[in-house]
């Protein structure tokens, strides 16, 4: 399905974003594995290529304009074009808004959203016969919960990236779409879970779907948006979430 093709799939050393590199890789992508963490990076990366898969390591901030340029000028490197971008790193700080410090809320900003940002910049000058864009947002952003600001704010800013994106730059036939994980188990969600088990309890036991939903979950809608099965949709959002969106928006607490 993604046979030839070249693919970017940034925090995935591990959870999500390791799920849909493995994927894209079992397609037939070359995977070029971003984290911060370069030894989760290289681990990912071997464990792909040991599958049979081809992945290539990198490790790279995205809140850091010399660490993604740095990606970027490896993929051209080593491949000379890119067919697919999965932005996908972010972190989850907790705290209530009036304990939220400003450091807090740069850094979730930072790597949440400027983070997208200066990847899709750097990925669209490589899509020079079009390609796919997906930046993994939350259904946070569609619905709140407590001690979550931050996390919520990068995740809408996210939103409305992904729809400008993909206006700007439509006419090179490069398409930009999101996706909206509900609960999903990755080690990310479980701190999370921790820092308010009762509230957490709650959410998971709204879910209609009979279970909470899995890293694959969110891979194969990212597979659907890196396909030509997609290849008419642009700037819209996939909520994988169990069907937590569809209760009323009050459901959260």
């Amino acid at each position: 399905m993604l046979k030839g093709n070249v693919a970017v799939v940034t925090g995935a050393g591990n959870g999500i974003g390791l799920g849909i590199a493995r994927l894209f890789a079992e397609k037939g992508a070359k995977v070029f594995v971003a984290d911060v963490d370069g030894a989760a990076a290289s681990a990912a990366a071997d464990a792909i290529t040991q599958s049979g898969g081809l992945a290539v390591p990198v490790g790279a901030d995205v809140s850091s304009e010399s660490d993604t340029d740095r990606l970027f000028a490896i993929v051209a490197r080593e491949s000379h074009r890119l067919d697919i971008l999965v932005n996908n790193a972010g972190v989850v700080i907790q705290a209530a808004a009036e304990d939220l410090t400003l450091d807090q809320w740069n850094k979730t900003l930072a790597v949440n959203l400027t983070g997208p940002f200066l990847c899709s910049k750097a990925a669209m000058k490589l899509m020079t016969d079009g390609g796919s864009i997906i930046n993994i947002a939350s259904v946070g952003s569609h619905v709140s919960a407590r001690s979550f600001t931050a996390y919520a704010a990068s995740k809408s800013g996210l939103h409305g990236l992904t729809r400008s994106l993909a206006v700007e730059w439509g006419k090179r036939n490069i398409r930009v779409n999101s996706i909206s994980p509900g609960s999903v188990g990755t080690a990310m969600t479980q701190k999370a879970r921790a820092f308010d088990p009762e509230a957490a309890a709650r959410r998971e036991a709204r879910v209609p779907l009979p279970r909470n939903g899995c890293v694959d979950d969110i891979a194969k809608a990212a597979l659907f948006f890196a396909s030509d099965a997609s290849e008419f949709i642009t700037g819209r959002d996939l909520a994988v979430d169990g069907g937590i969106l569809a209760r009323h928006p009050g459901f959260v607490e």
